[in-house]
């Protein structure tokens, strides 16, 4: 009719047919797998019979429509007038590189006018989850601040989202965010004169449903903002009046905070404990502290040398002590920035023990005062180390992160001293220490009575110093469920491989074996060798039974350790493992095909089947940082090839 106004038009559209055709979930793959497991898959039908249902309509008669699929998700996308849009997207997927990434555009079109626009990505976590922190940080911004601010480098949540006292917020969310997909939701736009019309609502709705009937089970995630252009410069009521109208929204459609983080996440299970909890009853990021302004700018002058390397430590406590004074009730001492970092938290995270001394000490409940983000100086300061230790910026580039875990060599000195008054613990100088003499002293089990009190400052360091969780790693790094692990696949193999010496001849033998594993840190002679002695490769795998024994007794598997322990096995004949190493045979050949196949079975970046045969050993185990951290552990053992 001429002149009619025309309906509001959603169309939702992925910019790649392709990665969906390849990613999109297949509900009749579990009955295949199924059928398969059970040894019945061929019962089903032939391939190219088309006559025959499959296998998930065999049951349809049995299972209920889930309430969170709700039947709009699988309308053909025309009706939402998707084809206007779809054919320019496809053809324009910046993102096309990314297998894992699939982008989706949602529009609102009135009278060919847009009205809003909503940008998300899923990411199929699965794809990426041994590279996780590397994957996500090359599409956008967005992704990377995701992947580092609220994951670990394989693609699960941080623990302190769920475990720590504060830091879990509401503690609705739980290790559940592990698994799934993930639909980060990076923008949403309505025009103003469109905003509380539920026309926001409705396309961020028309997102989900298109994603559910793709994924097994996804969640998702966003960083609520505003748009800071239509906020003028200065006015913070309002900038505050625009955050609370984002989380208003955001929460309205189901999403809630995630411990303390700045992410909001929604789940499709109706029975979630998030679903349960009301709008007011999520969490609000805490009021900014109102202090003096007259004695911000010296608080400012006195912090800001902290900050600066270059500032002797000399010279920072003397700008300490001419800012504080003497009388501890004094104003001064509880000043915070807009961080609500005290003086304590930034000469903490800045690693000034004498600067922390100087205050804990005097005033000792400074040590209490938590931050915005929920931390006190001492978990500030190790939030400061783990940002050290997982990625860091390039100088120029602040928005890039570049993953460091594998290259981690530890924490300063006076970071160590500062962790040590603030939990009113010794520390040992480990700087007067060689790293073959901390290893060492870190490996004697059976001490003598009198040096057991100065042993344990230095095994607690070392533990300090490598980032240690459980308070149990050997040599401050090799956790107790990576040392389970590494000694399981050394048994394994040394059985498995022994075996195959006598199955196989000696081309498949190298096949299996050294091609396969790709056997580093050996000569084009030595692998020669393999291939044409017996001996040599018999003495090739009687190095992991030596590796095994290290771990059994609680000793680093590095080189000169190994080799130890074959010095005090005199009893072996023929001496295979001499014959070995004499001719060129290196003890990090094994060690390194080791640790490969130990990050290859795991949970966290392979295929689980160490989870598997030993979950319940591994369950009764303490969790540490540092477990799955394979390179960074093998790096520490000497094994930097792997």
């Amino acid at each position: 009719m001429t002149g009619q106004k025309q309906a509001v038009d959603i169309c939702i559209s992925l910019r790649s047919s392709s990665k969906a055709a390849k990613n999109d979930y297949d509900p009749d793959s579990d009955w295949r797998n199924m059928l398969k497991a059970l040894g019945l898959d061929h019962m089903g039908p032939d391939r190219g019979d088309s006559s025959q249902e499959p296998a998930s309509a065999l049951l349809a008669n049995n299972v209920s429509t889930s309430p969170n699929f709700p039947a709009s998700a699988g309308e053909d996308d025309s009706e939402h007038g998707q084809d206007s849009f779809s054919d320019v997207l496809s053809a324009d997927d910046e993102f096309a590189e990314f297998e894992w990434l699939e982008q989706i555009d949602g529009r609102a079109i009135e009278d060919k006018k847009q009205l809003a626009v909503c940008s998300a990505k899923l990411i199929r976590r699965d794809h990426i989850k041994a590279g996780f922190w590397e994957e996500m940080e090359e599409p956008t911004q967005e992704t990377s601040q995701l992947a580092f601010e609220l994951f670990d480098r394989y693609g699960r949540l941080k623990p302190k989202f769920y475990e720590h006292e504060f830091k879990r917020g509401t503690g609705v969310w739980g290790s559940e965010l592990d698994d799934g997909d993930i639909l980060l939701i990076e923008v949403l736009c309505v025009a103003p004169e469109k905003r509380r019309t539920g026309l926001g609502t409705e396309i961020v709705q028309k997102i989900l449903e298109k994603v559910r009937p793709k994924t097994r089970r996804f969640i998702a995630l966003v960083s609520p903002g505003f748009l800071s252009s239509e906020v003028p410069e200065g006015d913070d009521d309002e900038k505050q009046h625009q955050i609370a109208a984002s989380l208003q929204f955001w929460r309205s459609l189901g999403f809630r905070r995630v411990g303390t983080s700045s992410w909001f996440a929604f789940v499709n299970d109706l029975d979630h404990p998030s679903h349960k909890l009301a709008i007011c009853d999520d969490l609000d990021d805490p009021p900014h502290m109102k202090h003096d302004s007259s004695l911000l700018e010296p608080f400012k002058e006195a912090i800001d040398c902290l900050s600066h390397l270059r500032v002797p430590q000399e010279q920072c406590l003397l700008k300490i002590q001419e800012f504080l004074p003497d009388d501890t009730d004094d104003a001064r001492w509880m000043l915070a920035d807009e961080s609500g970092h005290t003086v304590l938290h930034h000469a903490a995270m800045n690693s000034r023990p004498e600067v922390v001394n100087f205050i804990f000490c005097r005033c000792a409940d400074l040590a209490k005062v938590r931050n915005r983000e929920g931390n006190t100086p001492l978990e500030a300061l190790q939030a400061r180390l783990e940002s050290k230790r997982s990625a860091d910026s390039p100088a120029g580039l602040p928005n890039l992160s570049l993953v460091r875990s594998d290259n981690f060599t530890g924490f300063s000195q006076c970071s160590l001293a500062c962790i040590g008054v603030l939990t009113d613990k010794a520390v040992f100088d480990l700087d007067s220490l060689s790293s073959e003499d901390a290893s060492a002293l870190s490996a004697i089990t059976k001490e003598p009575a009198h040096l057991r009190d100065s042993l344990d400052v230095i095994r607690h360091t070392l533990r300090l110093k490598y980032g240690c969780t459980c308070g149990e790693c050997i040599g401050g790094f090799l956790s107790p469920r990576m040392k389970f692990a590494l000694l399981c696949q050394a048994e394994t193999q040394y059985e498995t491989l022994y075996q195959e010496l006598s199955a196989f001849d000696k081309s498949d033998w190298l096949f299996e074996n050294m091609l396969l594993c790709n056997l580093k840190c050996l000569t084009p002679a030595v692998k020669q060798s393999l291939k044409t002695s017996k001996s040599m490769r018999q003495g090739f795998v009687t190095i992991c039974k030596y590796i095994a024994e290290c771990l059994s007794r609680k000793k680093l598997p590095t080189a000169k350790n190994v080799r130890d322990m074959h010095q005090l096995n005199t009893s072996e004949w023929p001496p295979v493992t001499r014959n070995y190493l004499e001719r060129g045979g290196t003890v990090a050949a094994a060690a390194i095909m080791l640790f490969q196949f130990t990050r290859g079975d795991s949970a966290s970046c392979g295929n689980g089947q160490h989870e598997e045969m030993f979950g319940d050993e591994i369950q009764a185990l303490a969790k540490c940082r540092n477990d799955d951290e394979f390179k960074f552990v093998g790096n520490m053992c000497g094994f930097k090839e792997i």
